[in-house]
């Protein structure tokens, strides 16, 4: 796995001694802190804007202020469905990376297949097939196998609705 390095195992390049017109140092250009949004929060957050996919296909618009750099979606059906399933059991998952803009809206950095898996299953929408979003590439006998959101147990409903995901949010200064 990963080795977790303390901040002496780790060369910085000096730049006090550069001069003027240098690029700035990640540092001096921006900062960046975590946080934990729960998948009811994210839902919202992609239903009403407030996180942006910055897609090259189609472009932001030329007044978005920002470049498109996304791909299209890209995740199969079993993709989504073993990303769902793993949150309804409560197994880890990779953070998302935002980008906050000045209007404290979101770019998304990295974590579009999942922020777009999350709001179409809890939307029960496909919103690649435009089918409904019912689980079928989970465990043929467990409890969610053939689901939609709106048809899981209450408990299960709230657990997904309630499960935090860990974000990092970069703030250009």
């Amino acid at each position: 796995e990963g080795a977790v390095l303390a901040a002496d195992d780790v060369d910085v390049a000096d730049s006090s001694d550069d001069s003027a017109g240098t690029a700035p140092s990640a540092e001096e250009s921006l900062r960046h802190f975590t946080a934990d949004f729960d998948v009811a929060g994210i839902v919202r957050r992609m239903n009403n804007g407030n996180f942006k996919v910055p897609s090259f296909n189609p472009p932001p618009s030329s007044h978005a202020g920002y470049a498109g750099f996304q791909r299209n979606f890209i995740w199969t059906k079993k993709q989504k469905d073993r990303f769902i399933e793993s949150l309804l059991l409560s197994y880890p998952v990779p953070g998302i990376f935002l980008v906050e803009q000045p209007d404290r809206k979101y770019l998304v950095l990295d974590g579009q297949q999942r922020l777009r898996t999350l709001q179409d299953f809890v939307n029960g929408t496909d919103s690649t097939s435009e089918r409904s979003f019912r689980l079928q590439y989970v465990a043929e006998d467990g409890p969610f196998s053939g689901q939609m959101f709106e048809e899981l147990a209450e408990p299960d409903q709230n657990l997904l609705l309630n499960t935090f995901i860990q974000v990092t949010v970069v703030v250009p200064k």
